[in-house]
C-alpha cells in the first residue's frame, strides 16, 4: 500500500493528483448514495468528470483562453484512470482484502466492478492484463477482450462489451503513456 501510495504521489503532476482525488471522492459518494444508477454511467462518470475538471484547470491556470486541446483529453483521461485506481485501493480496504496488485489491474478492477462476480475480478483482470502486455495491435486486443468478457457474463450486450473494452484500453494505455 505504501509504495503504491508513494509511487502515484511522486509520479504525477499535483493538479492530476487533485483532479483525481476530487473525482475519486465524487465518484464514492456517487456509489455510495446514488446506487441505483446504471452501471454504465458510474463506469464512464469519472472518466468525463477528470477531462472537465482538467479542462477547467488547464483553460484557467494553463491557457487562459477557451481552447480544448488534445493534451487536456488525454490528461483527463489520465487523471480518470488514477482516480479509478485509488478508487480500487479504497474498496478493497474497505473490503479487508489486501493490495497486492500493480496499477493496472486496480484499475480493470475498478472498470469492470459491478459487471463480473467479484469472485473472478481479480483473476479477470490479470488475464486481461496479460492480453495487453502481449499484444500490440489495439484491434486485437479489443477482440480478444470482448472474447474473454462475453464468456464470462452474460447480462451485457455486444455494444456494452466492446465499449468496456475500449475504455479499459484507452485507460490503460494513459497510465502506461505516462
Amino acid at each position: 500500500m505504501n509504495l503504491l501510495l508513494q509511487d502515484i504521489l511522486t509520479s504525477y503532476s499535483l493538479p492530476t493528483i487533485i483532479i483525481a482525488i476530487i473525482v475519486c471522492s465524487a465518484s464514492l459518494t456517487l456509489n455510495k448514495f446514488f446506487n441505483r444508477l446504471p452501471k454504465t454511467i458510474k463506469v464512464y462518470i469519472p472518466f468525463l468528470m477528470a477531462i472537465v475538471l482538467y479542462f477547467l484547470y488547464d483553460m484557467i491556470f494553463v491557457i487562459n483562453d477557451f481552447t480544448f486541446r488534445s493534451e487536456t483529453l488525454y490528461a483527463g483521461i489520465f487523471s480518470g484512470s488514477i482516480s479509478a485506481i485509488i478508487n480500487s485501493t479504497i474498496t478493497k480496504l474497505l473490503q479487508g482484502k489486501p493490495i497486492n496488485t500493480n496499477t493496472t489491474i486496480l484499475l480493470i478492477e475498478d472498470i469492470l466492478r459491478g459487471y463480473i462476480d467479484q469472485k473472478v475480478l481479480s483473476k479477470t483482470a490479470s488475464e486481461i492484463e496479460n492480453l495487453l502486455l502481449f499484444n500490440t495491435d489495439d484491434d486485437l486486443t479489443q477482440k480478444n477482450i470482448v472474447a474473454l468478457l462475453t464468456e464470462i457474463t452474460s447480462e451485457l450486450s455486444q455494444m456494452d462489451i466492446c465499449n468496456l473494452a475500449k475504455l479499459i484500453i484507452v485507460a490503460v494505455s494513459s497510465i502506461k503513456k505516462q
